[in-house]
């Protein structure tokens, strides 16, 4: 089939297609700008999510650090609050140790192990601690403790 056009309508036909043209061309630079534009946001989001992912790391590191720190810190408060009790036990006693040097009183103390330790620190000899010969005065014997009740008893 043979189909006369006019030039009239080829002119039509080459006008529509440039138009056609210009709309493609149009329509393929805003699809590039949309695509440009969300390849940025790509990019914006996974260097926001990497940053994210290494102030994690440090914080959790920190956080490690700081747990570590207050377990150290528990332990210390456990051993003073320990060593606190012991003294109020102490404290509380109801025996005084008094510590005779040559039958002169030379210290008072909690317990005996301090008044040895006293009397060990001032040159007396270390585990030789018992009771003293019936023979020896007070005054012939160096270092030896008496204990004190509080209420006055003695033993």
């Amino acid at each position: 089939m043979i189909r006369f056009i006019t030039t009239s309508r080829l002119r039509a036909l080459e006008t529509a297609r440039d138009d056609a043209r210009r709309r493609a061309v149009q329509v393929q630079e805003r699809a590039d700008a949309a695509f440009a534009g969300h390849t940025r946001s790509a990019l914006a989001l996974t260097a926001r999510a990497e940053a994210a992912e290494t102030v994690d790391v440090i914080l959790r590191a920190e956080l490690d650090d700081a747990h570590r720190a207050m377990a150290a810190l528990a332990a210390d408060h456990a051993i003073e609050v320990t060593a606190l009790s012991e003294r109020v036990a102490e404290l509380s006693a109801r025996s005084l140790y008094v510590l005779l040097h040559y039958g002169e009183i030379h210290s008072i103390h909690l317990t005996a192990r301090a008044a040895e330790q006293t009397a060990e620190d001032n040159g007396a000899a270390p585990g030789h601690w018992g009771p003293r010969s019936s023979d020896q005065t007070a005054t012939e014997d160096p270092w030896r403790w008496v204990r004190r009740d509080v209420d006055g008893g003695r033993s």
